[in-house]
């Protein structure tokens, strides 16, 4: 659908809907204007867009969520966003065939040094960080691109890419920054055009703020969004950057406790990446908008959302998210006491993630039934569902996931009054983790007295389960 500027006359579409949206200065707009009159396609297309900007508006509290969703308190830094910085590229004697063969030229290299730095271990990070050349616009590219390569895989190693976020902050604080509207255009460079510092610290503060929402570091992760929001709007900035940034704000905030703060910068990102057609960050930015509403305990419209997420996720092939979001679904349902429409839910995201192509995904989601099940006390129903996931985690090769739901398994099993093969389970266990001493003797020695008897101490089972998750998970992942 989108044309390219570079290969025909036509404004692009990204042009077109800011210019319906009186997003573009009045030289653009003039230019547009003229351009208007005399191409009677491009015509139709502004006025589909004027039409669906409209559409839009009008279902505003569909798309966006009620009216009190819209607005921040006075003093909230993310109340409104930075102003985009547009300054033309002729100005500064860029723009052109010259100035994109530049650009492309250093995308195509910037991809090797991308791998190089998402490669390097903990010890080498510095290094390789210390090899750039600031000054270059290939090494700024490679830098941004393994930064944002790092968001999207911050589930392999948060710890990991925080260190990354953390040193690339320090590497590119070396260098002397000035806001991208600040620069006179006698000392604008291609790179600082193209690239501008303060975009690249903002990309490395928003992949620390990320990977402190996996930590659980909500304070300090607060500071990394707030200035990852305030470096993008130094750096020229887009819709796009700040709508990322609000979108992981706003999950930060309902980890932290503040989700009716956190539900008005879903909604927003939502309604950017809507307009912008951004299929990815739509399906996270829905998926966000259903966390707030669920923390508010606003359920009924939190199962709405998070169906809406896990359709957009599972177009997007973004499984783990998915697994997510109809755990969301189911939470919510059994939440209302509607047990039997969240088994309904989890065996409709069974079937569908049954291939050989998503089995972890599908292991984790009758992990997460189970899970589910148990954290409400359904305990009986969560055993079955407890020993299938740990059965699918063993064929995938994933001890630590099959370790721990069998713990649980022991825990639901003695909840419910199985004691007999509640001691089966953890003789089994026992056995298996004998020889490689994933567990600590004393351990095995506490699980086995918190089940003696005829009443078994089911408090201290549950936290003998939580230190083990924690040691289990420790030694077979490191």
């Amino acid at each position: 659908m989108l044309r390219s500027v570079e290969t025909t006359p036509h404004p692009d579409d990204l042009t077109l809907l800011r210019y319906v949206v009186d997003e573009l200065n009045d030289i653009e707009r003039g230019h547009v204007d003229l351009h208007l009159r005399s191409c009677p396609p491009c015509v139709i297309a502004v006025a589909e867009l004027r039409d669906l900007d409209g559409i839009l508006r009008d279902h505003k509290e569909t798309v966006l969520g009620r009216p009190d969703e819209d607005s921040l308190p006075a003093d909230d830094p993310f109340r409104e966003r930075p102003e985009i910085v547009d300054r033309l590229p002729s100005v500064f004697g860029f723009g052109g065939p010259g100035f994109l063969a530049n650009c492309q030229g250093a995308t195509r290299e910037a991809g090797p040094i991308r791998d190089r730095l998402l490669a390097a271990g903990d010890a080498s990070f510095a290094a390789e960080l210390e090899s750039l050349a600031l000054d270059r616009l290939v090494h700024r590219y490679a830098l941004g691109y393994a930064l944002q390569e790092a968001v999207r895989r911050i589930a392999l190693g948060p710890l990991r890419f925080l260190r990354f976020a953390e040193l690339a902050v320090a590497r590119l604080q070396q260098a002397p920054t000035r806001s991208f509207r600040d620069i006179p255009a006698d000392q604008m460079t291609l790179t600082e055009f193209a690239f501008p510092l303060p975009a690249l610290i903002a990309e490395a503060r928003l992949l620390a703020g990320v990977a402190r929402n996996w930590t659980g570091e909500y304070d300090r992760g607060a500071e990394d969004f707030r200035r990852a929001y305030q470096g993008f709007g130094e750096g020229k900035g887009s819709e796009e950057s700040f709508a990322t940034v609000e979108l992981h704000e706003a999950q930060r905030r309902c980890f932290a406790g503040q989700a009716a703060l956190g539900l008005p910068l879903a909604s927003r990102s939502l309604a950017t990446f809507e307009a912008y057609g951004l299929d990815e960050d739509r399906a996270r930015a829905l998926y966000a908008r259903a966390v707030g509403l669920s923390y508010l305990d606003r359920d009924e419209e939190a199962i709405l959302a998070f169906g809406a997420a896990r359709d957009a996720l599972g177009a997007a092939s973004l499984w783990g998210a998915y697994v997510s979001a109809i755990n969301g679904i189911g939470t919510c349902l059994i939440k209302l006491g509607r047990l039997d429409e969240a088994r309904r839910e989890y065996a409709r995201a069974l079937r569908r993630t049954v291939s050989g192509e998503r089995p972890a995904a599908h292991a984790f989601i009758r992990y997460n039934l189970a899970l589910t099940l148990f954290e409400h006390g359904y305990y009986r129903q969560a055993v079955g569902a407890f020993r299938g996931a740990s059965a699918l985690f063993n064929r995938q090769g994933m001890r630590a996931d099959a370790l721990v739901a069998r713990l649980y398994l022991i825990e639901a099993l003695a909840s419910c009054g199985s004691l007999g093969a509640a001691h089966s389970e953890l003789d089994q266990v026992i056995d298996q983790v004998r020889d490689d001493q994933t567990l600590d003797p004393s351990t095995i020695r506490e699980l086995q007295a918190a089940l003696a008897g005829d009443q078994p101490n089911l408090l201290r089972l549950t936290e003998l389960r939580e230190a083990s998750e924690g040691e289990i998970r420790r030694r077979l992942t490191s």
